[in-house]
């Protein structure tokens, strides 16, 4: 079986992306951005479009009224870019980075799987929009640059005995564990959900076990039976294919061993939605933070 980047550190590379710092503009009176630490310029508000998805005068996509976890959010903001320059860390000192003010002054934090998941279906279910459907497939332009690589989720991962598993999301968007999650075991640790195919037969998608789809439901959230054909749309080409798309799950015995995984998403030949991840694994990530609308 070929190596899977998460189980292979050597299969993870920094492409030195940099993060795209905000600098606030200088105050009328010449004094600095932050006015020498005194009086702060407030950051400019102003939002580009209208619509379920919009920008921000920083280039970050806002996305409004996003199905999360049973309940709405009202704006997820989304900064276009590799957190820390692009540096490959574990989820738990990503998280303790993103902790640091010093670090992170404006208080983003990691995505779960089924945020990145309801901001890939809204891009996807907007993109012919008439309203928003620009900014919509800009989004997608993005994202399938940086899901071109592999990104570490929010959630966490401990599994039980037998198939359950509790999820719980690690990031600082509001959140609940999922508690008695069943995640399958498959074949070679995967099932695959989508071949790759022609963009024509976008809609052409594997029928799944019942397993699996109530797994997806939980893990993915609203729509979640339309993953094989979102993430790989949102994903990059094989040519002029969409990838195959798959779901990684361990095997009963490597849970028993390493109970505590996880989650990853993005691209290894193929686009995988992944809860097998072993905690020391390295891999890069984006970021969001929740907010009022503007």
């Amino acid at each position: 079986m070929p190596k899977h980047p998460f189980l292979d550190p050597e299969s993870f590379l920094d492409y030195g992306l940099k993060v795209k710092d905000y600098k606030p503009k200088a105050k009328p009176d010449g004094l600095p951005p932050n006015g020498g630490g005194k009086d702060p310029t407030p950051p400019d508000t102003s939002v580009v479009g209208t619509g379920s998805i919009r920008k921000n005068a920083t280039g970050n996509f806002l996305f409004f009224d996003v199905p999360y976890q049973g309940r709405v959010i009202e704006c997820i903001e989304r900064p276009m870019n590799y957190i820390d320059s692009g540096n490959t860390k574990t989820q738990t000192a990503h998280l303790k980075w993103l902790a640091d003010q010093k670090n992170n002054p404006e208080g983003f934090t990691l995505a779960d799987s089924e945020l990145e998941y309801q901001l890939c279906r809204m891009s996807f279910n907007l993109r012919a929009d008439g309203t928003c459907g620009a900014l919509a497939n800009e989004y997608i332009t993005t994202i399938r640059e940086l899901y071109n690589n592999w990104i570490v989720t929010a959630d966490h991962i401990q599994y039980g005995s037998g198939l359950e598993a509790v999820v719980t999301n690690k990031g600082s968007i509001a959140s609940k564990p999922k508690s008695g999650v069943i995640i399958p075991t498959y074949n070679g640790d995967h099932v695959v959900l989508s071949d790759e195919r022609p963009e024509t037969e976008l809609d052409t998608i594997k029928p799944v076990d019942q397993k699996t789809n109530t797994f997806l439901k939980q893990y993915l959230g609203v729509g979640s039976e339309h993953a094989g054909k979102i993430f790989p749309y949102c994903a990059t080409r094989k040519g002029t294919n969409l990838r195959e798309t798959q779901l990684w799950a361990p095997n009963e015995q490597d849970r028993a061993r390493f109970p505590e995984r996880v989650g990853g998403l993005g691209f290894y030949g193929r686009f995988s939605i992944n809860a097998n991840v072993y905690i020391i694994r390295r891999a890069l990530v984006v970021a969001v933070r929740a907010k009022k609308s503007p």
